[in-house]
């Protein structure tokens, strides 16, 4: 609903409306009544009274239009208004040389016979006129120098006035009809007015709302007023009379248009000024916001970068240290008291600097393929795998801590299993998986590793034909908080962190598996126990 003051307004726009209908239709009531009084009585002054009240009337409408023009030139949206304004001024005033030069007036008698003199102004009035309405539509879009403008307008003024007054205009009424070349000119502004009609069309948009219809309405009349000047051969006729009360309407359309339009609407063309300035202001806003938010991104990446590389060095330092501590004694043993060893106790020391140079290869390896995959150029090579030879590999490496542990491995692995995937992957994701159980079990406890072909129960999501890999022990578990993460690269429990382990090793499975287009499952609870499942489908969904 609107609010008072919108009704109050409203209302108030409605009764100004009506005043202006009721002083115009008073207007030309009175110079029709005038115009009577010339018919019935033949006194040709009341025709000039006539004609002096029609004329001043469209002189102040353009004095008007010239002050509003002007003096909104700063704040106009468009240079439609200056263009039109500055031109009214000197239309004005050639109008008004027009005025005091009609036949019976008495002004300018030497210069030429008035009947000619009054057509010639009229005609480099309406010239000056029409021009400079195709002129505002054609330059509406640009910017136009006001003082440039004022230039142009005083000479093209200048220049008709000297024409006309020092007799080197053409000859516009002959005294007793009108010249050729005064109807050619009619026709000719007739089709520059014409032509200001599409151009106003085309250029609505950098009209004020509201705008457009009255000043097509204004040309309109322009159009038909200037064909009724024409018709006539004595300036007292009828159709010299109806042509200048069309020049009225027409005038009182460029007020509404023009002077009533931007007195109403002050800060319509400085407010759509600002709306473009906020709608810019508004979209440089987003872009900032948009390059502060990817900035944003990129620092966090960054800082996550960074925060990679420290746990990275730092994993390197830590898992390296060891292996390279033991090569250092070992060698220096060697060295140093080779001599006093036995032949065992030598290869003892062999096999050591053996098994922590092989921890060593696979710390690098893992490093490298996570680094692979990170850009993207780590591949799967198809071959047959072999789970039952993989897993019997995997728990021969580990023999020494399942014994030194008394841990029991026991496996379930079918005959015949046929699967194509890349069997160097599938082996460091069954030797995270089972390493990671031997590691946490505790002493004299159980490691079960099952293979299970053409597995269709709970972690076969899609119903696909694929083998399902099942690792269980009875460790300490994962604890709670770090179970989200199990998989991110160097997560690992801080009740682990005694224990040898880069944090890798889960990580690059869970790759390992996506890659072949499988999923990895996790059950888990603290001090009882871990048991993953991996479902590697026979095909990539």
């Amino acid at each position: 609903m609107l609010n008072p003051a919108t009704k109050r307004v409203s209302r108030s726009k409605r009764r100004w409306f009506v005043a202006e209908v009721i002083m115009y239709a008073a207007l030309i009531s009175g110079l029709v009544l005038i115009y009577a009084n010339y018919t019935a009585s033949g006194d040709k002054y009341y025709y000039l009274l006539f004609h002096v009240f029609a004329e001043l009337f469209s002189i102040v409408i353009l004095c008007s239009i010239f002050i509003v023009g002007w003096n909104t030139r700063h704040i106009a949206r468009n240079s439609f208004f200056l263009v039109i304004g500055v031109s009214a001024l000197f239309v004005g005033v050639i109008d008004l040389l027009h005025t005091l030069a009609y036949d019976g007036m008495g002004f300018f008698t030497d210069v030429s016979p008035p009947t000619n003199l009054a057509t010639q102004l009229w005609i480099a009035a309406r010239y000056l006129q029409a021009s400079s309405i195709v002129v505002s539509l054609l330059v509406i879009r640009g910017h136009v120098k006001p003082f440039a403008i004022m230039f142009a307008a005083a000479v093209a003024s200048g220049l008709l006035l000297l024409a006309i007054f020092t007799r080197n205009f053409p000859l516009a009424h002959d005294g007793a009809a009108l010249t050729p070349f005064k109807i050619g000119s009619e026709y000719a502004v007739i089709g520059l007015l014409g032509a200001s009609i599409p151009l106003a069309w085309k250029q609505r948009a950098f009209l004020v709302r509201g705008t457009l219809g009255l000043v097509l309405a204004f040309l309109s009349a322009m159009i038909l007023s200037e064909y009724l000047f024409t018709l006539y051969t004595s300036v007292y006729q009828f159709t010299n009379m109806l042509g200048h009360l069309l020049k009225i309407v027409s005038f009182a359309f460029a007020y509404k248009a023009i002077v009533q339009s931007v007195l109403e609407k002050p800060l319509d063309g400085l407010f759509a000024k600002l709306l473009e300035v906020d709608r810019d202001l508004e979209r440089r806003n987003r872009e900032l916001v948009l390059a502060n938010t990817k900035l944003q991104h990129e620092i966090a990446e960054r800082k996550k970068a960074e925060g990679t590389l420290r746990q990275f060095i730092s994993a390197i330092a830590h898992e390296l240290r060891t292996p390279v501590t033991v090569l250092d004694q070992s060698v220096q043993n060697l060295m140093h008291y080779s001599d006093r060893m036995s032949n065992e106790q030598e290869s003892s020391l062999i096999s050591a600097i053996s098994r922590n140079m092989h921890i060593m290869t696979g710390l690098v390896d893992n490093f490298v393929s996570l680094c692979r995959i990170d850009d993207s150029k780590e591949e799967i090579d198809v071959s047959d795998v072999d789970f039952k030879a993989i897993i019997t590999s995997t728990i021969e490496s580990l023999d020494n801590t399942v014994k030194a542990k008394s841990l029991t491995i026991e496996t379930t692995i079918g005959d015949g299993i046929s699967f194509s995937g890349d069997a160097g992957k599938i082996g460091i994701v069954i030797k995270a998986l089972v390493d990671n159980a031997v590691k946490f079990s505790p002493r004299g406890s159980n490691v079960t590793i099952k293979v299970v072909d053409h597995y269709a129960g709970e972690y076969n999501l899609d119903d696909m034909d694929g083998v399902l890999l099942h690792v269980a022990d009875a460790g300490i578990g994962i604890d709670a908080e770090l179970l989200p993460r199990l998989f991110d690269r160097f997560a690992r429990s801080a009740r682990v962190k005694d224990t040898p382990g880069s944090g890798l090793g889960l990580a690059l499975a869970k790759d390992y598996v996506a890659m072949h287009g499988g999923n990895v499952y996790v059950a888990t609870q603290v001090d009882k126990g871990t048991t993953f499942s991996v479902f590697l489908p026979r095909r990539k969904p």
